[in-house]
């Protein structure tokens, strides 16, 4: 099992070193007890008063008050290729740690891809943990985080018997909930392609792969910065998440 440590950061004026503790206990609670034993990696995250605080070798998330690049909110590798996300600090800032974290932890590297079938045609989807169930949240010790998809959800073989998100909001593979996309590379075309759900499936060529990720040091982070500027639901205006009740 690989594990990893994550420092939680606040640079924002409203939200005080206090405040970051419940919700690092919380997100170390959702790595250990519902996401390793699904994926097999987990990490330990622990709420810093300042990066000069940090040791060596720790992934950072730094909340802020105000992000205007378009896709900023999300992942990012610095000089030394080491992965850190920066966090809009509003209402819902403890499901975007938690989005973030789940994805960081997930694939550090932001480069995974799965091989699936989309469109009738066999691609390599992008590993993303919580875009395709955006939308929905649960509650650990009073702290809100985000679902994320369980392993079978890049099965081609759809059973009844399993689970595709970890709440349940998705029901089959590759399915994405209202307020959710996913990403993945056509071999054939070398093209990009995402899939959205803003109330209504849309399927958009993001066009070739290497103008799509001309600039940028990962997949992630190419695919993050075209879905923010593109769709104005995911990178402008927040999303309303949705909770589901649950034995958490």
């Amino acid at each position: 099992m690989l594990s990893y440590n994550v420092a939680l950061l606040s640079e924002s004026n409203s939200l005080p070193f206090s405040d970051l503790a419940p919700v690092a206990a919380a997100l170390s609670k959702q790595m250990i007890r519902d996401f390793e034993p699904m994926w097999r990696r987990t990490a330990t995250v622990t709420a810093f008063q300042a990066p000069s605080a940090v040791p060596v070798g720790y992934y950072q998330i730094i909340v802020k008050d105000n992000i205007d690049a378009p896709g900023a909110a999300g992942y990012h590798s610095d000089a030394n290729n080491q992965p850190y996300a920066w966090i809009q600090y509003d209402s819902s800032w403890s499901v975007t740690c938690s989005h973030e974290l789940l994805e960081m932890i997930a694939d550090p590297w932001g480069n995974r891809l799965y091989p699936g079938i989309m469109q009738g045609k066999r691609v390599q989807i992008l590993e993303e943990m919580c875009d395709p169930c955006e939308a929905f949240t649960y509650t650990i010790d009073g702290v809100s985080v985000s679902d994320f998809v369980c392993p079978e959800f890049f099965s081609a073989v759809p059973r009844a018997s399993k689970t595709y998100s970890f709440l349940g909001s998705l029901t089959a593979p590759y399915q994405v909930a209202n307020g959710g996309y996913i990403s993945w590379i056509d071999p054939t075309t070398n093209h990009w392609f995402q899939e959205t759900n803003f109330g209504g499936v849309q399927i958009s060529d993001l066009g070739p792969a290497a103008e799509l990720t001309n600039g940028f040091k990962t997949l992630r982070e190419a695919v993050d910065f075209y879905s923010a500027t593109h769709h104005p639901k995911m990178g402008k205006v927040k999303l309303n998440h949705t909770s589901m009740k649950g034995p958490f």
